[in-house]
């Protein structure tokens, strides 16, 4: 959640699209990484790599993909198509949850 802190200031300075692009690439490779670990390493070696890789997910997926969204659609939305996105989001987000 830190990196979310310094995203505003990158987006200023490389621009939305490049940064969207670049974390996008970055969370593929990360789960590549992921899904190779187990066939690659052992056991005991792949279960902390699995651990580093997903906060390095996590940490590209708060740079590029979580706040740049929520930028593009508060500046390209009307208030109502904003509430229905939100609303939409949070219905997805719950049915998720409880599903999975």
């Amino acid at each position: 959640m830190i990196a979310t802190l310094f995203v505003f200031p990158l987006i200023d300075k490389y621009g939305r699209r490049s940064l969207l692009l670049i974390g996008e690439f970055c969370l593929t490779i990360t789960l590549l990484m992921i899904g190779l670990s187990k066939l690659i390493f052992s056991i005991e070696v792949s279960n902390y790599l699995i651990l580093v890789l997903i906060i390095v997910y996590l940490t590209f997926f708060e740079i590029s993909l979580g706040p740049i969204t929520w930028v593009y659609s508060g500046e390209s939305l009307y208030p109502k198509g904003m509430s229905l996105g939100v609303g939409n989001n949070w219905i997805n987000v719950f049915l998720v949850t409880l599903l999975f």
